[in-house]
């Protein structure tokens, strides 16, 4: 699905060829036009140029919503996305950066469809051109009698131009939003593709109902035609992204070629999108929320969400997943530094190793020039550190910096887990290093979990 990403020589040539044979098809009008066959020639290069547009629609579409997917995806499949519930990061953020991240991935493809569109497009208006002026001597035409509406043309391009990047962004939110769900192997993309297509119909028929109803009602009379006009141009857009109805521009003798019906129409297409691609955003950010994504925005669910997941914890069940003992187990009282008693612990490395989501336990490789150790928290109920860092002296905040933490992060905690937990804060540059726990071990080695 993806031609450039996939693993060998023939996705690569299936590219490199598909992008020559665009060039070619553009350019053979040029290299033949001076022959007896050039409006032959011109007539074939218009309709390559319209099957290559159709099947690289296609493919930049279904490319989208599978990098969208897979972006979600391989969150799960790495498992960093536990990371991320406990890093403090906003739904917002979280989503939009996925979004942001995917359209600037595809941004090329569109670039070249787009410029697919306008060459095929000046052809068809090059024909056009041939019909309406020479339409006698259209077989016998060269290229110098071509004439081109310059000006359809720089309106089609400025129009495709915000089609292009209003259905990268729509498709890109419907295949992350499709993502953060769970599926089976490729079945998210797919599930992606029938969604992109389901909305389209979705809207074309409610449109379509309430048309009928409309004309039922006002005996058939109700609708205009250039009501008609402006709602089978938006209808359209939403399918083919405004490349068929963007042709009539050209025209200027037929009664589909109303301009200013058919400009309203891809407003409201253009409206149709933008509202789409909003709304999608926003369901995917429920979702994230949902799925345990930090929530910035006070949903009570979220909060039972975290309580419970505390709660459920218990001492006994993290020590039965213990193999090897603990080499050291710190005195955690209030206000105490350098807990690990690390010697020149300002120097030691440190690398946020695994978090083991089931237990809520975090480890954390310690590196020094002398040994590599391992810090365990257990009862995590909130983690912000950076992945690499140096400085490992840990201190045990105050009840008051704990409390703080607890409020600014929206954590609750019932009265048995509040007596429990502590805060373990550490120097990392300009940034401190929070973690809120319910004890801290060093170990020689990790635990076998087998």
């Amino acid at each position: 699905m993806l031609l450039r990403g996939r693993r060998g020589w023939w996705g690569k040539w299936i590219w490199r060829a598909a992008v020559a044979i665009s060039i070619f098809a553009f350019i053979w009008p040029i290299l033949a036009g001076y022959t007896s066959r050039f409006y032959n020639e011109l007539n074939g290069a218009v309709g390559a140029l319209a099957v290559i547009n159709f099947f690289v629609f296609i493919k930049v579409v279904m490319s989208t919503l599978s990098t969208a997917n897979q972006s979600i995806i391989r969150e799960r499949t790495g498992r960093t996305f536990e990371l991320l519930q406990l890093t403090g990061i906003s739904h917002w953020r979280f989503v939009l950066g996925k979004w942001a991240g995917v359209m600037k991935a595809m941004l090329r493809d569109y670039v070249w469809l787009w410029f697919l569109r306008v060459g095929m497009l000046m052809w068809a208006s090059a024909q056009m051109g041939l019909h309406e002026v020479n339409w006698e001597a259209r077989h016998s035409s060269v290229l110098s009698d071509v004439v081109i509406n310059w000006d359809g043309l720089l309106l089609i391009a400025v129009l495709l131009l915000v089609f292009g990047f209003l259905e990268l962004g729509f498709s890109a939110a419907i295949g992350i939003f499709i993502g953060m769900f769970r599926w089976s192997h490729r079945a998210g993309a797919w599930v992606s593709v029938i969604a992109r297509i389901g909305v389209a119909v979705a809207i074309t028929m409610f449109v379509l109902l309430v048309g009928h109803l409309f004309e039922e009602l006002g005996g058939r009379t109700a609708i205009s035609d250039g009501v008609r006009v402006a709602a089978a141009t938006s209808l359209s857009s939403l399918f083919a992204n405004g490349i068929v109805s963007a042709a009539f521009y050209f025209d200027s003798y037929t009664p589909y070629a109303n301009q200013v019906n058919v400009l309203i129409g891809h407003l409201i297409s253009m409206m149709l999108y933008t509202g789409l691609t909003i709304g999608t955003l926003r369901l995917a950010t429920m979702v994230a929320v949902r799925q345990g994504i930090n929530n910035s925005s006070g949903y009570e669910d979220v909060r039972k969400r975290k309580v419970d997941r505390i709660t459920a914890l218990s001492p006994a069940k993290a020590l039965t997943t213990t193999v090897a003992p603990p080499s050291f187990t710190p005195t955690l009282n209030e206000g105490t530094s350098n807990i690990f008693d690390l010697p020149n612990a300002d120097t030691v490395r440190v690398e946020l190793y695994q978090y083991h989501r089931n237990v809520s336990q975090l480890h954390l490789r310690l590196m020094s020039d002398q040994d590599v150790l391992y810090a365990q928290f257990s009862g995590v109920a909130y983690m912000d550190v950076p992945s690499r860092w140096v400085g490992a002296d840990f201190r045990v905040g105050t009840q008051a910096e704990l409390q703080a933490a607890l409020q600014a992060n929206g954590i609750h905690l019932n009265s048995l887990m509040s007596q429990g937990v502590r805060l373990f804060m550490a120097q990392a540059g300009d940034k401190t290093v929070r973690i809120i726990a319910a004890r801290a071990q060093l170990l020689d080695e990790l635990p076998n979990r087998a």
